[in-house]
């Protein structure tokens, strides 16, 4: 029962294609190790990524560093500039 309370939430999330990336044991005390910061991305939009584990020598706690590469394109056959004028510009150009 106690496997099942815990992966509720991680199916939840995975649901909705969020994921739980790494299992990096983040704080090392003496005889227990415990992963207490978790990453989770939407794996269906973000397919290149790397985590690392930094190592803190000040904290028995270690971080972890997440990179992503995202990539996207803008097609110009969307794209519209829009100049807003409005009767302020219109009075200076008048007067102008």
């Amino acid at each position: 029962m106690e496997n099942e309370e815990k992966n509720q939430p991680f199916n939840l999330l995975l649901m909705y294609c969020v994921t739980h990336i790494e299992d990096f044991l983040t704080r090392i005390i003496y005889t227990s190790a415990t992963t207490i910061d978790n990453i989770f991305i939407d794996t269906a939009h973000l397919e290149i990524y790397l985590v690392i584990l930094f190592s803190n020598v000040l904290s028995d706690h270690d971080a972890q560093i997440l990179t992503i590469k995202i990539s996207f394109q803008i097609r110009s056959d969307k794209l519209k500039i829009v100049r807003e004028v409005g009767k302020c510009i219109i009075m200076d150009f008048i007067y102008k």
